[in-house]
Formats: C-alpha cells, structure tokens, sequence
C-alpha cells in the first residue's frame, strides 16, 4: 500500500511539473501578454465591455421570458463583428488558439503513453 501512495504522490509531482511548464511556456505566456493588452487599451476594453453588457441583456430577457428586440440582437452582432476585428482581441484569439493547440499536443501524446487510451476521454468519464 505504500508504494501505491508512493507512486501515486510520485505521478501527482509530475503532474504538478508538466502544468508549471505550460504555464512558463511562451504559448501561455503570449496568453497572459494580449489579456493584458485587452485591459490596458480603452477601445478594446469598452468593446469588450459593451459586448458582454449585450449579452447579459439578451440572456437575461430570455431567462426572464421577455422577448428580444431585433435591435438588440443587431446592436449585439454589431459588437461582436467590432470586437472581432480589433487587433488586440484578434491576438487574443490566436495566442489562446495557439495555447489550446498544445493543450491537445499534450493530451494525444499522454493518450499514446497509455497505449492509446483516449486520456482526456478517460478523464471526463472518470466524473460521470
């Protein structure tokens, strides 16, 4: 029983140490760059701001069973096309896309390490 606890504080480690990497690594890094770059710039962060505004607005008329004007929904969609197409949010996007690429690279190879065991398959499960 003890090496069990051994080895299972011995994979918990490891654990711990591939996600300290991920952190310090310049995909997360370029994350937690254009994050702040998405605070510090007062045109993306009003946009951001009026988006997310938006969007509470719709959900809450919803769950209240209001209906939603055609004007929200265009002033929403609006926004929306605005924030997609300023540069920091856009840098955003791909440097998260760029982060949940290695999240995946990490994910298949831990799945061909364990012979092919679909890992984050087997995660998922394991909290049903």
């Amino acid at each position: 029983m003890a090496n069990k606890r051994s080895l299972m504080a011995d994979i918990m480690t490891a654990a711990d140490a591939v996600a300290e990497d991920l952190l310090d690594s310049p995909e997360y890094q370029d994350i937690e760059t254009t994050r702040r770059l998405l605070g510090e710039d007062d045109e993306t962060r009003e946009l951001l701001w009026n988006y997310q505004a938006a969007k509470k607005t719709i959900h809450d008329a919803r769950e209240q069973g209001h209906i939603v004007t055609d004007k929200i929904l265009k002033d929403s969609k609006d926004l929306k096309k605005a924030l997609a197409a300023d540069p920091n949010f856009q840098a955003y996007k791909r440097a998260k896309q760029t982060f949940e690429n290695l999240l995946r690279d990490v994910t298949r190879k831990l799945s061909e390490l364990l012979g092919g065991i679909e890992f984050a398959e087997l995660a998922l499960s394991a909290n049903d």
